[in-house]
Order: C-alpha cells, then sequence, then structure tokens
C-alpha cells in the first residue's frame, strides 16, 4: 500500500477566491470558480461539484483526468458521503454507490437557506490522500459558495418580482433594501477576513442601513460563555462590563439557551433585559447557528416600544445566517494561517512565519534595532538516537515552552529546523541580547543538565552587524558556528 506524500500547500489562493465569487453574476460562474480552486487547492485528481436536482445530485462541473465516483447520486448516498477525509472502502460500506475500491475521496456541503443544494468533492487514486486541512479549505470554499449562490437568488428573485410591480410596489421597496444591506455584508465577508474586524464593520454596516439605535454581536467562547466581540452604539457604554450580568441572566443567554429568536417590544417590562432602562425601546436577540451549533447572538435594539417587529426578524434572520457563515470563514482561515505558520511539533512559530517578520510585515514600527539569537542543542543527535525520537521531541517541547517564557510579548520564538531554535527580540541593542543570552544559556542549561545536554547560541543585530534585516540569518548562523567551534556551551556574536 503506498501513500502520497503532499508538498505544503500555499493557502495563500484561499484570499484570491473571495473577490473572484463576488463579481460572479450566475451559478455557473461560481462553480467553476469553486471547482478550479480546490482542485488546486487539494492536488486532487477529479473535482466534481454535485447539485441538487429532486432526489438526486448530479455532476454540474468537473476537472480532472479520472473520477471514481458516479455522476450521479441518491440523495441518501449524497447525505453519508458528507465530510472526510475518508478511504473510498469506507464510504463503499455506508451505501452502494458501486464505487471502485482503493483510493480517498473527502467532500463539503453547500447548503442554501438551510437546504442541501450542493456537494464539492474531491477523490483520488491513493489512499489517504487528503489530511483535516484539505477538508478545511473544501468547507471554506463551499461556504463561499453558499454566500454567492445566496445572493444571486435573491438577485433573480427581486427580478421576479419587478415583472410584477403593480402588485408589489411594498415588497420591491423592502427586497431593494434587503439586497442593499446583504450585499454590503457580503462584500464585507468577502473582503475582510480578520474576524474582529469583520464583525465591528458588520456592525457598523447594520446599523446604518436598517437604523437601529445598538447593534451587538456576541460570541460563545471554548467554556461556553458568551463575549461581546463588536458593537456600535449603546450610548458610550462599554458592554464588556456587562458580560457577567449577560451570562447569568439575559435575554442573549436565553436566546442561546433556546436556540431561537426573541422579540421584546418594551425592554422595560422585560427582566432579563441587561442595560439602560431609562427609556422605551425595543430589542430581538436572535442565535447565530452554523451547521446546528449555536455559535452566538446576533443584538438589535431601536429607540421606541413596539418599533421593531416580525419584519425586522425575518430581515435579521437572512442577515444571521451570512454572518454565521462569515464567522464560520473566518475561523478556518485564523486556524489554516495558525496551521501554516506553526511548527507541528512545539506548537511555536516555524522559521517561514520568522522570515517573514524580519521582511518587515510584523510590526514595522518596533523594529528599528532587531536583534536574533540562535539556539543549537548540543549533543541532541546522540540523546535522539539513545532514547528514541519520542523523548527527544518531549526535549525539544520542553526547551520550546522554556524559551517562550524567557521572552516577553516584545519577542518572537520560532523553530529553525531539526534542534535549532530562533528568538527575535524587537528594540533591543547587541549589548543586551548578548546579556539575555547569557542569561538564558545558564537557565537553560540548568534545565538540561540531567539530560546532559548543553546549548550554544550565536546572535547578531541590525544595524550594528548587518545592513538589512533579513541577513540576520545569515549572520547569526555564522556566530553559532563559532560558539560550536570555540566548544560549545556558549555565546558568540
Amino acid at each position: 500500500m503506498t501513500y502520497r506524500t503532499k508538498p505544503m500547500k500555499d493557502y495563500t489562493i484561499l484570499n484570491d477566491v473571495h473577490m473572484k465569487i463576488l463579481k460572479s453574476l450566475s451559478e455557473e460562474e461560481v462553480y467553476q470558480v469553486i471547482v478550479d480552486t480546490a482542485y488546486e487547492l487539494t492536488g486532487c485528481e477529479w473535482c466534481s461539484l454535485f447539485t441538487r436536482l429532486g432526489n438526486r445530485f448530479r455532476s454540474t462541473r468537473s476537472k480532472g483526468s479520472s473520477s471514481l465516483l458516479p455522476k450521479s447520486l441518491s440523495l441518501d448516498q449524497a447525505l453519508s458521503f458528507i465530510g472526510g477525509p475518508v478511504n473510498i472502502r469506507v464510504l463503499r460500506e455506508k451505501a452502494e454507490s458501486g464505487l471502485d475500491l482503493g483510493g480517498s475521496f473527502a467532500s463539503a456541503p453547500i447548503p442554501i437557506r438551510d437546504e442541501l443544494h450542493g456537494l464539492l468533492t474531491v477523490s483520488h487514486s491513493e489512499e489517504k490522500a487528503f489530511d483535516e486541512n484539505d477538508l478545511r479549505g473544501l468547507t471554506y470554499l463551499a461556504n463561499q459558495s453558499t454566500a454567492a449562490l445566496e445572493r444571486i437568488k435573491m438577485v433573480q428573485e427581486l427580478q421576479l418580482a419587478l415583472k410584477n410591480e403593480k402588485k408589489a410596489r411594498a415588497r420591491i421597496g423592502q427586497m431593494n433594501r434587503i439586497l442593499e444591506t446583504v450585499n454590503e455584508v457580503a462584500i464585507l465577508i468577502g473582503s475582510i477576513l480578520k474576524l474582529d474586524d469583520l464583525l465591528k464593520q458588520v456592525v457598523i454596516t447594520i446599523r446604518k442601513r436598517l437604523d437601529y439605535q445598538n447593534v451587538a454581536i456576541l460570541l460563545l467562547d471554548k467554556r461556553g460563555r458568551l463575549r461581546v466581540r463588536a458593537y456600535v452604539g449603546y450610548w458610550g457604554q462599554n458592554l464588556a462590563k456587562y458580560e457577567m450580568s449577560i451570562n447569568r441572566r439575559s435575554i442573549s443567554r436565553w436566546v442561546v439557551d433556546h436556540g431561537k429568536p426573541l422579540i421584546v417590544s418594551d425592554v422595560r417590562k422585560e427582566s432579563r433585559y441587561v442595560g439602560d432602562r431609562s427609556r422605551g425601546k425595543s430589542e430581538i436577540a436572535l442565535p447565530l447557528k452554523r451547521r446546528g451549533r449555536i455559535m452566538g447572538v446576533l443584538d438589535v435594539e431601536k429607540v421606541k416600544v413596539k418599533s421593531l417587529g416580525k419584519k425586522d426578524l425575518r430581515l435579521l434572520s437572512l442577515l444571521a445566517s451570512r454572518i454565521s457563515l462569515a464567522i464560520e470563514n473566518s475561523l478556518l482561515y485564523e486556524e489554516t494561517e495558525r496551521l501554516a505558520n506553526t511548527d507541528e511539533i512545539t506548537g511555536i512559530y516555524n522559521y517561514r512565519y520568522l522570515k517573514s517578520a524580519l521582511g518587515g510585515s510584523r510590526n514595522k514600527k518596533k523594529m528599528n534595532r532587531v536583534s536574533l539569537l540562535m539556539f543549537d542543542l548540543d549533543n541532541f543527535k546522540a540523546y535522539n538516537d539513545h532514547y528514541g525520537h519520542p523523548a527527544g521531541d518531549r526535549v525539544l517541547r520542553d526547551f520550546a515552552k522554556l524559551l517562550k517564557r524567557e521572552v516577553d510579548e516584545g519577542g518572537l520564538v520560532s523553530r529553525y529546523g531539526g534542534d535549532e531554535f530562533l528568538v527575535l527580540l524587537t528594540e533591543t541593542s547587541k549589548a543586551d541580547a548578548r546579556i539575555f543570552a547569557e542569561r538564558l544559556l545558564e537557565t537553560v542549561e540548568e534545565k538540561l543538565e540531567k539530560k546532559k545536554i548543553t546549548v550554544s547560541i550565536g546572535f547578531a543585530n541590525y544595524p550594528e552587524d548587518v545592513k538589512k534585516k533579513i541577513d540576520l540569518i545569515d549572520a547569526v548562523d555564522m556566530a553559532l558556528y563559532r560558539a560550536k567551534a570555540r566548544g560549545k556551551s556558549r555565546v558568540s556574536a
């Protein structure tokens, strides 16, 4: 049995797909962009987008040389195939699909208005060809297509309404307002990937477009507590101060616990209301859901009693589905970005991230004086050979934790490769870097004494040693070479 060795993917292509999809004016264009991107992202042999027609799913767009999948799937088969990464053999056990033995497969659902509209699928003739990163990328692309297809569907509905203008004047005005708001939120979703920046712009847009007094988005943390992530209005109040009360007993807490929206006509008469009760106003809170999981709450308030009703709820429900999708996409992107910049064994930054920092993309204003330190674990190979790789990996993890503990927020710790580590210190002179390195050498060797491992450290400074920050890597490598040549377990410039 052979397993495919895959190179590290460049997930920057996920950045480009946003604007391509936003510019798409038809379902066919969206399908083509999604299939092309999924094919490039996963390195699959075959990529296909199945769309639903009645109780069957048919391949609408595809790319590649061959497919292990049929051209058509029943509804039961399609539902059983959602997920991955899995082997084709497993899928055959789940459904009578006529699939060949061997090979692998991954798939992500494309829902539209809470109904399964399609499946984005990839396949490969080799087993275990896909991993969790592939599935994360497919899910991200499927979410993008959901937002685009729903937008296109809304445009089509508006065009249909315009044909019956005499009977639908009121609905046209309402749909225009909805369409403008949804389009603006869709553009934000497509152009802003950082979650906090995205949520901030979304609440501002909703308040401006829909004339609400207060708008807030609260998200659940890992412990199930609501955290205020973005808000606008509230007469200058700091909502974060209310978090304890919000989680103890509030309208938002009720919405999370019951999983359904709540309309409050007069907040002064609502015992669960948290906030200013001096004036009469209405409130709507509704859950932000994705794939059946509650992620948080969208909350709006408007001046005057009974100023919010079912029409507002319908509009906000539409926006909530977009916001939920945007949240999931942002989290997927941030997780993908984190994995791309993180060393798998130690959990600290990898060399790629540190190199980009030296290139000037990280905190430019604080990079006028930079010192770089390179650490090498002396005798680590002998330890690894004697005690085994798992024990060696534990030493690497412990050493990484020790470096992170000693380096404050102004520094950056990364693994260079093998048993070598780098520490980037901003606004640090060469003299201060030497003091830091010598103190750290003593601390580290005290911790590693029982393992009979010592540490050699080389260091260099910009602008004292090099003219360009990126040249610090070569300079510190030579400094480390000198430290090892002079007998190891020492610091050298």
